[in-house]
């Protein structure tokens, strides 16, 4: 009973602990989920056009409601907070990459072409 108690004990410190390397626990640090935004456009150079509006200082959610043909449009892009891995690998090679509040270019998936923020 003791072991047991005392494994629990160890687990639950490293699951509260962020600091704990996990490598060096055995473990592999899983990915947390992400707060991200996006507009879904069909062609290049509708996101090309989009890109070139945020830059000129639109608003991305303004954007998004009125250009994205994701349902997530209604909420101004907003996928909400999401597991990494459920996305498609292009569009979460490119979210990886973005610091909190940056906007990628234009990237191409099989759903179309996104413009990508990191919430």
């Amino acid at each position: 009973m003791f072991s047991i108690r005392k494994n629990l004990a160890k687990n639950l410190i490293l699951a509260l602990d962020p600091i704990v390397d996990f490598e060096k626990c055995g473990k592999k640090r899983q990915m947390s989920k992400v707060a991200v935004s996006h507009i879904l456009v069909d062609h290049a150079y509708e996101a090309d056009d989009l890109l070139r509006k945020l830059q000129s200082g639109e608003v991305f959610e303004n954007l998004a409601r009125q250009n994205s043909k994701c349902s997530s449009a209604s909420q101004g892009g907003s996928l909400g907070s999401v597991d990494p891995k459920r996305l498609d690998p292009d569009f979460r090679e490119v979210l990886e990459t973005l610091q909190v509040g940056e906007v990628s270019k234009p990237v191409r998936t099989r759903f179309g072409y996104h413009l990508i923020r990191r919430d």
